[in-house]
């Protein structure tokens, strides 16, 4: 019986080493934030061509701080957005964990940091413009003109990348997704940054964005279809049926775009 326990003892010991080993692994080939060469991680189809704002962009995913409490500030992937695209902007980089910060100035409390952004705070503190564009008014406009949903979908992802063409620049475009709908409304959301867009017989296919969700390098210019917002607005099953059938996923996002904001260096006064 000693030995039986033993030999038990070992195995469970062995399998925890094993496991120890394989967290390390994975733990060094997570990239931290960082600025990251964009092409190499773009994979392209036959007959595909990209388009990119800029040949790199900076990353931020890792875990955002309240303040000094060790407590981490879950659903912050607008902060992270920010950081993005003021730190593209910029040519500075302006961490997550800064922008949080600066997002929470007058909060007296570290414990109590909040995740959504007053993008005017952000703008003082870093001498830059945040313009935004209603997409979920603008969809509504399209389908009040007679437009199909099909229609719909393709018209706003040429939209968008039209938008990357002017506000982009080497910032990016900061897009907001909600599974309501609405720019406002209840349900699953999540906020990307617009980076790039693949085409196919002139036609716009399929975005690239910089996802905060997704670890990097590969989080830092992922396809719109393989992010993590097809889960994370349609859900498993939903998503299981979606590929199924052979959707354009891309186009399928298209349902819960809402908004898209782009970053401008602030007029200063001579």
């Amino acid at each position: 019986m000693k030995l039986f326990l033993q030999k038990r003892a070992s195995k469970w010991l062995c399998l925890a080493l094993l496991l120890l080993a394989f967290s390390s692994v994975a733990e060094e080939t997570l990239l931290p934030d960082a600025t990251y060469e964009l092409m190499p991680l773009v994979t392209l189809r036959e007959g595909e061509t990209v388009r990119l704002a800029a040949s790199s962009s900076y990353y931020s995913g890792e875990p955002i701080y309240k303040g000094n409490t060790g407590l981490t500030l879950s659903g912050a992937c607008a902060l992270h957005s920010a950081s993005v695209v003021i730190t593209n902007l910029t040519g500075a980089v302006v961490s997550g964990q800064e922008v949080t910060a600066a997002n929470n100035r007058d909060i007296r409390s570290a414990s109590n940091w909040v995740n959504y952004v007053a993008w005017g705070k952000l703008a003082t503190r870093y001498q830059v413009d945040f313009q935004s564009f209603n997409m979920a008014q603008y969809s509504a406009n399209l389908k009040n003109h007679g437009f199909r949903t099909d229609e719909r979908r393709h018209n706003k992802l040429e939209t968008l990348a039209e938008a990357l063409d002017v506000y982009g620049g080497s910032a990016g475009v900061i897009l907001h997704f909600n599974q309501s709908g609405q720019q406002n409304g209840d349900g699953h959301r999540h906020v990307v940054v617009l980076l790039g867009y693949i085409m196919k017989n002139s036609e716009v296919t399929d975005l690239l964005i910089s996802d905060s969700s997704v670890p990097a390098p590969q989080g830092a210019c992922v396809r719109l279809s393989e992010s993590s917002l097809p889960l994370s607005m349609l859900g498993k099953k939903a998503l299981a049926k979606a590929e199924e059938a052979g959707d354009n996923l891309a186009l399928r996002m298209m349902d819960y775009i809402v908004s898209y904001r782009y970053i401008t260096k602030a007029l200063t006064e001579e």
